[in-house]
């Protein structure tokens, strides 16, 4: 028993660690970072952050340039107190702004781009990315497991993502939306809530 306390606490110990020192990197005014060294962190010197803890196999990708060489300047602020769980992929060509205490279950995907596919004889990896638009997600807000959240698109204030949904709209402040493609359920902005 003590054995897996002591085996949590030093996995802990390496992603504050980790976190610092790659948090370093990450444009000025950013917060502290709790980072799990198996989490990769494509150009940092992109990406503004406050105080947010970001799990296991996670990829913060701010993409400066694609294989075709086409440059970008990406943008992506992470508010304060948000969680970023295992195995989540967030892409940012142009603009990803995720609010304060924001949860972002395991294995979603949140990108404000797209790979070009209009060459059938070229691989798609070696076609261009494309901006498709920003993404805005408000405070607060819940995306659920393997969720995709695909701009443009804007999340409002405590909306919830329902697990495996695909987000191409926006959603208002408190909706609640699941599915392929994600639907608006009734009565979640009105008050009422889902239980």
């Amino acid at each position: 028993m003590w054995v897996a306390g002591l085996s949590a606490a030093l996995e802990l110990l390496a992603s504050r660690v980790y976190g610092r020192l790659i948090g370093r990197s990450f444009a000025a005014g950013s917060g502290p970072l709790r980072l799990h060294p198996s989490s990769r962190v494509s150009n940092p010197q992109c990406i503004r952050s406050g105080r947010i803890a970001v799990g296991r196999n996670a990829w913060l990708n701010a993409i400066v340039q694609d294989s075709s060489g086409t440059r970008f300047a990406p943008e992506m602020r992470i508010g304060s107190g948000t969680h970023i769980y295992d195995g989540v992929h967030i892409n940012c060509a142009a603009s990803v702004d995720i609010g304060e205490k924001v949860l972002i279950a395991p294995n979603a995907f949140i990108t404000d781009c797209t790979h070009c596919f209009a060459d059938r004889e070229v691989a798609i990896i070696d076609q261009p990315v494309r901006v498709s638009g920003p993404v805005k997600i408000g405070r607060g807000a819940w995306i659920g497991r393997g969720a995709a959240v695909i701009g443009p698109v804007t999340l409002g204030v405590n909306c919830v993502v329902g697990v495996n949904a695909v987000v191409t709209h926006d959603v208002p402040d408190y909706g609640v939306v699941s599915g392929v493609p994600a639907r608006l359920h009734a009565g979640s902005t009105t008050g009422e809530g889902i239980r």
